[in-house]
């Protein structure tokens, strides 16, 4: 369920659980509209999918939209439009209606040394053995993360500080 974000949306609020204001748009300009109906900050993201691929989360400008979008509909599917909601991720899973674990999603960070640049210490931090893509996911320099780095004066070329935490995604 939690691969059909349309679905999952509405089983949340068939369940009177709370679900952010979910709309379809299928082009750019569909967007855009949907961005002034939910408002800022904005989620854009591909209808279907895992491990936040195709994900742009708190967009806060107009300016961001566009590549949203693309990025989104980039993965050949429906895209979808929601409201923001801040706070702590959480994954959890039920099996026959019966809840049976949860997970605390938290953001990947990198720790600076120096020396290495932020896309030098995302390999070694790949190299993880927990990073398997079944344990842990692998981080990838994309879209999401250029603008998360940029919103915190970094790219990933830059070196950062020794002792300098900087966080990778948003979410």
């Amino acid at each position: 369920l939690a691969l059909e974000k349309r679905a999952c949306n509405r089983r949340l609020t068939e369940a009177s659980l709370p679900a952010p204001l979910q709309i379809s748009a299928a082009n750019v300009e569909e967007a855009f509209a949907a961005v002034d109906r939910v408002g800022f900050p904005a989620v854009i993201k591909p209808a279907k999918g895992n491990e936040g691929r195709g994900v742009t989360a708190n967009l806060k400008t107009r300016q961001e939209v566009m590549p949203a979008y693309e990025y989104a509909s980039g993965r050949g599917q429906e895209v979808l439009v929601e409201e923001w909601i801040p706070g702590t991720d959480y994954r959890l899973l039920v099996v026959g209606r019966r809840f049976v674990a949860a997970a605390r999603c938290v953001p990947p960070v990198v720790t600076g040394d120096g020396m290495h640049t932020i896309r030098e210490l995302i390999a070694k931090l790949n190299e993880e053995p927990d990073r398997d893509d079944l344990r842990l996911c692998r981080v990838t320099v994309d879209p999401t993360m250029n603008r998360h780095l940029s919103r915190q004066g970094f790219s990933a070329a830059d070196v950062p500080n020794p002792g300098r935490s900087v966080s990778l995604r948003p979410s």
